[in-house]
């Protein structure tokens, strides 16, 4: 006869497993698939994961296949493995983006805005993508041979099945790439 313990860990582990938003469940192939095929890994995890935690606070909100994700973690130098973020996601249905972020202190705090002007590279990203010229900012990538300067970029494309690995590129204070 089964226990009670056993019967009650697949009651919760089926919770969970349940629990995910069918946009992270895409998202989450979409990086497997690419991480094996491509030289430039997609990192979504780094102790905890925004990811998923974005789409289940999301899912009742967004048209589930019409998402733009685009997601980066900040870089502090000399410390490039800290744990906060910036995410956009734009729902291409309903043409709502959303702004989301957390603190280096509270990580595991994620705040979702329906507006922000704290976005400018993720907004010229999305927009060059939307506007299919993303291809022009591949010129801008790596102008520092150090990894420690800026971030990576991933820009999923979640209908067409793709994510785009942008490398580090620098922007001004505007928000347009800066040419070195």
């Amino acid at each position: 006869m089964i226990s009670k313990k056993i019967l009650i860990g697949i009651a919760v582990a089926l919770l969970f497993s349940c629990n995910s938003s069918k946009v992270y469940k895409k998202i989450e192939k979409i990086t497997e698939i690419h991480n094996r095929t491509a030289s430039r890994e997609v990192i979504l995890i780094k102790g905890f994961n925004p990811t998923k935690i974005i789409f289940k606070n999301l899912d009742d909100s967004i048209v589930k296949d019409s998402i733009i994700y685009l997601f980066s973690w900040n870089n502090h130098l000399p410390d490039n493995s800290t744990r906060d973020f910036m995410a956009l996601v734009f729902d291409k249905e309903n043409l709502k983006t959303y702004y989301i972020y957390n603190d280096i202190n509270k990580f595991r705090q994620i705040s979702i805005k329906d507006s922000s002007t704290h976005f400018y590279e993720e907004q010229y990203l999305l927009d060059l993508y939307l506007k299919g010229e993303i291809d022009s900012i591949k010129e801008l990538e790596n102008q520092f041979t150090s990894s420690e300067i800026g971030t990576n970029y991933y820009l999923f494309d979640v209908p067409l099945n793709k994510v785009i690995t942008i490398e580090p590129i620098f922007f001004d204070e505007d928000g347009y790439p800066i040419k070195f």
